[in-house]
């Protein structure tokens, strides 16, 4: 991905994301395949985003789901975690 502000904008959100749901108690393992994937899979991403602004804690477990279906479909597709 070449580097201009926009990916480093992108880069800075994904990892206050990660950080985030690390104090959430997400595991670190899990939190790093996400970050990986994000890069590769702009739903991820977009999944993240949405956690993130979200505050009802049932939500954010609904969208932490989500994000782990997307995963499995990428992983399953080549994304090697």
């Amino acid at each position: 991905m070449k580097t201009n502000n926009t990916n480093i904008a992108i880069e800075l959100d994904i990892k206050h994301i990660c950080t985030e749901m690390i104090k959430a108690g997400i595991s670190k393992k899990f939190v790093a395949g996400v970050e990986r994937a994000a890069w590769e899979f702009e739903g991820i991403y977009d999944l993240m985003k949405m956690w993130d602004e979200e505050t009802d804690e049932k939500e954010r477990e609904l969208y932490i789901a989500d994000i782990q279906d997307l995963m499995n479909d990428c992983f399953k597709n080549g994304l090697k975690g």
